[in-house]
């Protein structure tokens, strides 16, 4: 193997090094005015399009959503007496004329995203994500109902709309109200795309930060809620555990499933008082 062969071989791995970074820092090395940057894809126009084809079966949705993850959640809420709303990306009945219970289509950040950027062209302005997470402080319990105060961010989706790792709710009169009512205890909680990859150190990291729960959406959620000027709370309900040497799954999703629904009645008693 000659000099030359050895210095092509050298400049083709610093070549593949530099590509592979700038694919994977963009944006750690982003412009800084790329989130005033209006996005290629126009969701207004989406909905537009949607609205020219009739896809949808209402004119304007309610100012205030509660967002689930599980649809069947949202069905369980079904009656002759509440429209079955149709033609954006989830499952969705009027609670009220000014609330919305919908769930998402997808998974995580992304599914819950890609669902509130059509929300809140056809109107809502308030979203209260009402979801679960897993316990990584043992003085959590499960069934454990928090208010998420802060949210650390390892979800993708959260830094197209914020350069923050860690987000929080605005606080706005309404989230001070829902906060006040609610009387809920507040809660620090880790957003990440890949539960699958929740290993014991990184666990440790976010326990030493004073994390208590894990969760997939609050950090996006947060993130987008900010970016567009609405309103937001998340609120989590303590299901499996993370604190032992192994998984634990929840002891009772029959009781789980009671508890989300209980909250969503609460909660929506809670948005006609704000």
């Amino acid at each position: 193997m000659g000099p030359r062969y050895r210095l092509l071989k050298i400049l083709n791995a610093i070549f593949t090094a530099i590509k592979f970074g700038i694919r994977m820092n963009f944006f750690k090395h982003r412009d800084p005015d790329f989130y005033d940057e209006p996005s290629f894809l126009d969701v207004e126009s989406i909905v537009q399009l949607k609205r020219k084809k009739r896809a949808y079966n209402f004119d304007q949705l309610p100012v205030t959503a509660i967002l689930v993850q599980n649809k069947k959640i949202v069905q369980a809420f079904s009656s002759p007496f509440r429209k079955k709303l149709k033609g954006f990306p989830g499952t969705g009945y009027t609670l009220s004329p000014s609330i919305l219970l919908c769930a998402m289509d997808g998974s995580g950040a992304p599914g819950a995203l890609v669902l509130l950027e059509e929300l809140r062209i056809l109107g809502v302005k308030k979203i209260i994500f009402v979801g679960t997470a897993g316990i990584l402080d043992a003085a959590v319990k499960e069934q454990q109902v928090s208010l998420i105060t802060q949210a650390y961010s390892a979800v993708g989706s959260s830094v197209f709309y914020s350069n923050e790792n860690i987000l929080q709710p605005k606080r706005t009169n309404w989230f001070e109200k829902i906060s006040e009512l609610a009387d809920l205890p507040d809660c620090i909680s880790w957003s990440t795309d890949c539960p699958y990859r929740e290993t014991s150190k990184l666990l440790d990291s976010y326990k030493k930060k004073g994390v208590q729960l894990v969760d997939m959406e609050s950090a996006a959620i947060y993130a987008f809620c900010a970016f567009h000027g609405l309103d937001a709370a998340c609120i989590l309900i303590a299901a499996d555990s993370l604190t032992q040497t192994i998984w634990q799954p929840p002891k009772s999703p029959v009781l789980l499933f009671k508890k989300q629904k209980e909250l969503i009645s609460q909660m929506s008693t809670l948005i006609s008082q704000t």
